[in-house]
């Protein structure tokens, strides 16, 4: 669901029709966690839409055993009243790592904080600039720690890190990437 980066998930009119579409269609790809971000409130009302679509589709989800995974550029603390809002075990924070780095927030503290059973998924890249493994902002062989810590297991989603001498060259990049992070991960 990452056209929501582009527009307003809470005040879209089809919102709670992709919601249900989206449901319907995770089982049958075989995946058991989603994406969705949810860029920002802009006033309490739009928060309100959000929760209240997310709300109504919280049955249907915890029926077909999948996990709506929220982005937000929310704190841990902001996040868990959001979560405690909707109400569902089906609808769990998509954690990324680089936007919380971005913001200046402590990732480890952030993410016990939240939990194992809140988190639905951990995207561990950062902005752009160089590799992830080249990145001083972020000590991967820590993240792997505290996760384990916690007890928590599910999908590492890479998205940039990108070494800004080959930005346009993908394979390098999410090749390079997805091995760094299989050597602390997988070790």
């Amino acid at each position: 669901m990452s056209a929501f980066y582009g527009q307003s998930f809470g005040k879209h009119p089809k919102a709670e029709q992709f919601l249900a579409t989206w449901i319907d269609l995770m089982p049958k790809l075989g995946t058991k966690a989603g994406f969705l971000p949810i860029i920002k409130f802009d006033n309490d009302e739009m928060r309100t839409m959000t929760v209240a679509h997310l709300k109504s589709a919280t049955s249907a989800a915890e029926k077909a055993g999948v996990i709506l995974g929220l982005s937000t550029p929310l704190t841990a603390d902001e996040n868990k009243k959001l979560l405690d809002d909707i109400g569902s075990p089906a609808v769990r924070i998509a954690y990324n790592v680089g936007e919380a780095t971005d913001a200046g927030r402590d990732v480890y503290a952030e993410l016990k904080s939240l939990g194992k059973d809140r988190i639905a998924e951990i995207i561990p890249t950062l902005s752009d600039g160089v590799l992830l493994q080249d990145d001083k902002r972020l000590d991967v062989p820590k993240l792997k720690t505290v996760l384990d810590e916690m007890g928590w297991s599910g999908w590492l989603v890479l998205q940039r890190s990108r070494d800004a001498k080959r930005a346009r060259d993908v394979k390098y990049n999410f090749g390079s990437n997805a091995t760094y992070l299989k050597s602390i991960f997988q070790a």
